[in-house]
Parts: structure tokens; sequence; C-alpha cells
């Protein structure tokens, strides 16, 4: 399962939730349109961080059903709120899936877009029917881990983003709550920016073995033929992260954007197909 945002308007400077779990309550995401799939023990959730943290995120993560899959949001750039349609979006009961005892796979993050590099290991799992998915991040207090560095920044889209998944953040709230969480009367409650996606991998995806060595070794690649384009090295990733995910056509595509890459000569044939070789035991 993947919800990939595909516009960053919004720049660096978002510490919630990854970055600061002090200051803003229980936080999250609220996405729609999300299709049903079964999160099983062991199985990796990954978040996308665009500027590493100075400690480790160690994070409380709850999963829930919407009690509705939300509208579109219709955006005003001024405030950013996202002008609800249907305001009322609320959990059917939280599930904690992973505890901030947890240390995840790269546990500061990173700057590279597109990689989901921070990945949690799923302790509980959690059936989701499809529709409206809520994801939360519990505040210290309760949580005992706590967080107040100025860094940690979200890799986030607006809730127009063309993904299409994207509905609000939420922020401010009591632990767990069963309020309506893009109820905008509240305040700093919920709002249509720096909004964050969210890739989940099978057990054993995204982690280990020659698949990944494999894409590290991409990655790393890749940073230094393109490090001067942003969006291709974002793109570029972004294939590797579903590729690993087992995504229909992940290689392929990845295989015609190297293509493309060597036809408008920024970068050269074998290196090309080195990479098509490092990525290959996917």
């Amino acid at each position: 399962m993947e919800i990939v945002p595909t516009v960053f308007p919004d720049g660096f400077g978002n510490v919630v939730p990854f970055g600061n779990n002090v200051q803003f309550g229980f936080s999250g995401f609220i996405y729609r349109d999300v299709p049903a799939f079964s999160l099983e023990v062991g199985d990796v959730i990954a978040f996308d961080l665009r500027g590493a943290n100075s400690v480790e995120v160690r994070r409380t993560i709850f999963f829930a059903t919407a009690n509705k899959n939300p509208a579109p949001c219709e955006f005003d750039p001024f405030t950013a709120n996202a002008g609800f349609q249907g305001i009322g979006v609320s959990s059917s009961g939280w599930t904690q899936v992973v505890s901030e005892t947890q240390s995840p796979q790269n546990p500061f993050g990173d700057a590279v877009l597109g990689n989901f590099e921070l990945r949690y290991s799923a302790e509980a799992p959690f059936s989701f029917p499809g529709g409206g998915l809520l994801v939360g991040f519990q505040g210290s207090p309760p949580a005992t881990f706590a967080d107040l560095t100025p860094d940690g920044y979200v890799a986030g889209a607006r809730c127009t983003d063309p993904s299409g998944q994207l509905h609000a953040r939420f922020l401010g709230f009591p632990d767990q709550t069963t309020a309506n969480l893009d109820d905008l009367a509240v305040g700093i409650s919920s709002n249509g920016v720096q909004i964050g996606g969210i890739v989940i991998f099978p057990e054993g995806g995204g982690g280990s073995g020659t698949c990944a060595d494999g894409v590290s070794e991409a990655r790393a690649r890749i940073a230094q033929l393109l490090p001067n384009r942003p969006f291709l090295r974002f793109l570029l990733n972004l294939l590797l992260t579903r590729l690993v995910g087992g995504a229909p056509n992940a290689e392929g595509n990845f295989g015609n954007l190297l293509d493309f890459l060597v036809q408008i000569q920024f970068i050269p044939a074998q290196d090309a197909a080195e990479l098509k070789d490092l990525v290959s035991p996917c």
C-alpha cells in the first residue's frame, strides 16, 4: 500500500510529527480513497523526510479506519485551510501498530525525497476495509520519549496534490481522540498543508537481502550521477521505493526513465546499465 505525494510546494520547516512531539499533542494525517489492505506483524511502515532529525524518530503510531471517506478538499492558499467538504472525519477506534521503544531503520531520516527511509516494523496487525485512513502519532506526554528539536522535516504536500489521496493533517488533539479531526473551528487542529505520505511493505520488504542492497547502492549512484537534478532524483528514488514494495511495472518504469536520461545525455549508457543490474534481483 502506498500513498505518495507528488508536489512539494511548501519548503522546509515543518516538524509535525517527526521533528517535535512535545508542542503539538496527538497529530497525524488523514487520507482518502485508500484501497483495502491488511497489515501484518513484521510488515514495514515507511515515511519520508526531507530533512533529517537530530535525535532518533521514536514514535508511538496508531492506525484507524475513518468514519467516512473524505471528499476532495477546496484549498484556500491564503489561510492554508482546506475548506473541507463534509467536515466530520473521526476515528472508528485506534490501533497501536508501533511503540516508541522501537528505533526505526534509518532512525534519524535523511533529506532524500521519495526514498521513504524512515521505516518501522509493525508490532500489531490492522485490517483496513478501504476508504478513509487515519495515521496518528502520540505526543509527549503521554509519550515518555520527548523530542523538542527544531528539525526532522516531513516531506509534505497539500491536500490538492495530484496523487488525490491527501485530505488533511491534524494536530493539537488529546491522545487517541474520537473527535472530528478535520473540524477547522478548533483552530490549529487541522489544515491542508504538509501532509506526509506513507508506504507499507510486506515483511522483509525494503529492509534486507540482495534486492535491498542493490537498491541502496542504486540510490547512492543516482545521487552521484544527478547532483543538480533534484526532481529526477526524486522520480528515480520513488520508482525504487515502488520496486522494493512490489508495485506492478516499477522495474520497467525505472529502466524506461534511465533510457530516457541516456537519450538526453544526462547519464552515460554504462551507468544506466549498471543501475538496472543493481535492481535486477528485485
